[in-house]
């Protein structure tokens, strides 16, 4: 591997064998050079694993090569897509297959008996599409009886419910205080070890919940003002034609205080690629063209200066009229979209699964320095019933000290490194003969007088013997300390997180890892089906847990009487 491979680092290998056939590798002049075997190996970490997988491009042109051992389900995908692989080759056309993908002359093939999966669309799901909405009753209970779902309270709130998740806090505003029937609203989250570093700000407006981070953690020269927004989308009971409006009135009153600003959230708004700030062109006088310079009233220098593009990219060209609404909202107080324009979302992909752009990130140009990371990601049944997960990263001034009186106080634990065989000499030379020496002594001492022998004399030596090595261990393999602020902490999981639950997450969990990994249509499905399940576990154990409580409340109540 270090020879042909390039790899100067040590791989460590939980196992290998040679398995299969003997085959013979032969020269140019048909002479036998050498017989092998294949060898399969397991890696101890994925990190090695990857490293030996990146580095199999150097074996080309060699003897040698690579192969990646895939799952189950992708060996049955391709052993379906072998023959039509075979048969695209022999009439020589440009041929790939990736993992459990075939591409013919660049276009992906799809035998015919497997369209609906590549598809990825239920025929029940089909059937919503083409209806517009989904159907009006569904199931729900224990005896899985047909309801009624219009009003379906599961994550609808009012100020009588409280939020409860241990290391955060949590602000909401409801858009009805009391009420059978609980309606939707604003939540905003955050770790409770900055609390005193992020601020809710009180507001009239029912669209926007307004926090402030403090400059010291963001460094920057203003306390950096956010707003979560939620506009109500158009023809609904709850639609507000002037939502925006009263959302820039209350961005006024924020300016005062500073001018560092960023708005995010579900806007119901389509802007296509309209552009978000004034332009020449916008103006139709050649007169005040010729006078007035509009960079001065724009921060689109700012934009120019850090590279990013004025240009918005979008995969939903169609523009509404709350899209109007916005952009011209973005025009008249310098505010800029980042969706279409910024670092891992510079197509403008869709924030909802019916391919439009509803959710946007937006604000001053002032902050664009220090944005991380934005991306729109995957789809998740379990978080979202339409919407996509938004990820945005800000650069913070976020260090140990500044978060001391609320991270963990305990003394940082050492532990040795690995060991490692190629270090097994040093680690002999490494043992202090000295001790060695006077542990043999004593041992030999308490030899010939064996009444000298007890509980503590055996326990003092396994002690001495134990040091030595650990002393040996620690100056050849170095040490390595944990920092308390990374160690997980232990959660107790609710009481109605049973057996169901944890083996539902467990599943979750293993999907989410193979998408990640393989990104295949395989397990796009076997992902989204996890979702599924693990809510409806989830829901199912809810709804039983709080039938038994009222079940008991019920017969404490009998016997009381």
């Amino acid at each position: 591997m270090r020879n042909e491979m390039k790899m100067d680092s040590a791989i460590d290998f939980h196992r290998a064998h040679r398995f299969g056939k003997e085959s013979s590798v032969k020269d140019r002049q048909n002479r036998n050079l050498y017989n092998t075997r294949p060898i399969v190996c397991r890696f101890k970490n994925f990190k090695d694993r990857e490293q030996v997988r990146y580095a199999a491009s150097a074996l080309k042109g060699t003897h040698f090569g690579v192969n990646e051992q895939y799952p189950k389900e992708i060996n049955v995908r391709r052993k379906i897509l072998w023959p039509y692989f075979k048969e695209a080759k022999s009439q020589k056309r440009k041929v790939h297959l990736k993992k459990d993908r075939l591409f013919i002359d660049g276009a992906e093939f799809i035998p015919p008996d497997r369209s609906d999966e590549a598809r990825m669309e239920t025929n029940e799901r089909q059937l919503y599409i083409g209806r517009g909405a989904r159907p009006k009753t569904t199931t729900h209970g224990l005896n899985n009886q047909t309801r009624n779902t219009g009003r379906d309270p599961q994550t609808k709130l009012d100020d009588l419910d409280d939020i409860s998740l241990e290391n955060f806090t949590f602000y909401c505003k409801n858009r009805k205080k009391f009420s059978n029937y609980r309606s939707g609203g604003l939540a905003f989250g955050h770790k409770s070890s900055l609390n005193n570093y992020i601020t809710p700000i009180d507001s009239n407006c029912p669209f926007v919940f307004w926090f402030k981070i403090c400059k010291k953690l963001v460094q920057l020269p203003q306390d950096l003002i956010c707003g979560v927004i939620y506009i109500p989308p158009i023809n609904t009971l709850y639609t507000a034609d002037d939502a925006i409006s009263e959302i820039e009135i209350e961005l006024h009153n924020m300016y005062k205080d500073s001018q560092y600003v960023c708005l995010f959230g579900d806007f119901n708004s389509r802007t296509g690629t309209l552009a978000d700030f004034y332009d020449i062109d916008d103006f139709d006088d050649t007169f005040v063209n010729e006078l007035i310079d509009f960079n001065e009233f724009s921060e689109i220098g700012i934009l120019d200066d850090l590279g990013i593009p004025r240009k918005r990219n979008s995969q939903d060209q169609t523009v509404n009229t709350y899209g109007r609404k916005l952009i011209s909202f973005c025009k008249n107080n310098n505010i800029f979209i980042l969706n279409g324009r910024f670092l891992s979302d510079k197509v403008g992909n869709p924030t909802s699964r019916n391919s439009s752009v509803v959710d946007y990130v937006m604000g001053s140009a002032n902050i664009f320095h220090k944005i991380v990371d934005f991306e729109i990601m995957q789809f998740s049944n379990l978080y979202s019933d339409i919407h996509k997960p938004i990820f945005l990263q800000l650069d913070c001034n976020v260090k140990t000290d500044m978060l001391k009186e609320n991270t963990c106080i305990r003394n940082n634990e050492k532990y040795i490194g690995k060991w490692k065989h190629e270090k097994s000499t040093d680690f002999k030379s490494n043992i202090n003969r000295d001790e060695v020496n006077d542990l043999l002594s004593h041992i030999l001492e308490i030899h010939d007088d064996i009444s000298k022998v007890d509980q503590n004399s055996v326990n003092e030596i396994v002690t001495n013997v134990t040091k030595i090595l650990l002393d040996s261990a620690e100056k050849t393999f170095g040490v390595v300390t944990k920092d308390c602020s990374n160690s997980k902490e232990e959660y107790n999981n609710k009481e109605w997180f049973n057996h169901d639950c944890k083996n539902s997450r467990r599943d979750y969990r293993k999907s989410l890892r193979l998408y990640k990994h393989y990104g295949s249509n395989i397990f796009k499905v076997r992902l989204r089906n996890s979702e599924k399940c693990i809510k409806k576990t989830m829901d199912d154990s809810i709804r039983l847990y709080n039938h038994d409580l009222k079940k008991m409340k019920e017969l404490r109540m009998k016997k009381a009487t």
